[in-house]
Parts: C-alpha cells; structure tokens; sequence
C-alpha cells in the first residue's frame, strides 16, 4: 500500500496484475465490453474506469518488491 496526500478520504485506483498480460489485446477486449480504456504512453499497463467510477489498473505480474510495484503503479498517468 502506498499513501499520497489527498484531501478526499477513500480508494482511488486498484491494480489487477495479471500474468501473461498484453496490453493491446486487452485494450481491444475491453472496447469490444463499451469500456473505455486507455494506455499510458510507453507503459504496459491498461486503465478504465469500473461501474464506480474508481479506475481500475490491469498490469503484468513483476518481479520487483512489492513496495517498489505499489511506488510505481501509480494512476496519475492514467487520467
């Protein structure tokens, strides 16, 4: 878990680090579902928002330590 400062109290994002993941095929399902997805440029990961309104993260599994996974999924990019 990883704490940025923000004055509205609540989840913002989570992550679904998938293995085997690629990120184009998953870009295409998820307009063919009426999502609206997006992709950071020159990342592997895939953005939308979920029926909440909280957006959700698809990833590959990493290798790194977990901290440094949360550190850098960060969803700044995904808006």
């Amino acid at each position: 878990m990883t704490l940025f400062q923000n004055p509205n109290l609540g989840l913002d994002y989570y992550c679904i680090a998938c293995e085997n993941f690629k990120a184009d095929p998953a870009m295409e399902e998820l307009k063919c579902q009426g999502l609206n997805p997006n992709r950071p440029s020159g990342t592997d990961r895939v953005c939308f928002p979920d029926s909440d309104g909280l957006t959700v993260q698809l990833s590959s599994v990493r290798l790194e330590s977990p901290i440094v996974v949360l550190a850098t999924l960060g969803t700044e990019d995904c808006r």
